[in-house]
């Protein structure tokens, strides 16, 4: 991952900040969440805006995206990784889809990646 990576963690960005803290290059990580929901269990239409606001503020300025989510354990859960995948595609395209295996479950992982093009006139 390069100075123009950044990542989106929807949730709780703290186990991936302990890892990306140990890496020769650490990256910039946002955490996708909202402070008056903790536990990610329900979101007013409100407190969605608001958070897909702040990850696209967050995303903006970087060429490369990644999203990791872990535990898109519901309908809500997985409605709100969908949002982070699509701020972070936003003037950029799906360059690679994984899962990670973790002693937690499995990490969702997807990378987009502007294209020469567009980093060119930014």
């Amino acid at each position: 991952m390069s100075p123009s990576t950044a990542v989106l963690v929807p949730f709780d960005v703290d186990p991936f900040a302990f890892y990306d803290a140990k890496l020769a290059h650490p990256v910039a990580a946002f955490e996708v969440s909202h402070p008056d929901e903790p536990f990610a269990a329900h979101f007013t239409p409100m407190q969605l805006e608001e958070l897909e606001a702040a990850a696209r503020r967050n995303a903006a300025p970087y060429d490369e995206v990644w999203v990791i989510v872990r535990s898109p354990n519901s309908d809500v859960r997985r409605d709100f990784a969908r949002r982070a995948e699509a701020v972070a595609a936003e003037g950029r395209v799906l360059a690679e889809r994984r899962t990670w295996e973790s002693l937690t479950g499995p990490l969702r992982v997807a990378r987009y990646v502007r294209s020469a093009a567009d980093s060119s006139g930014r």
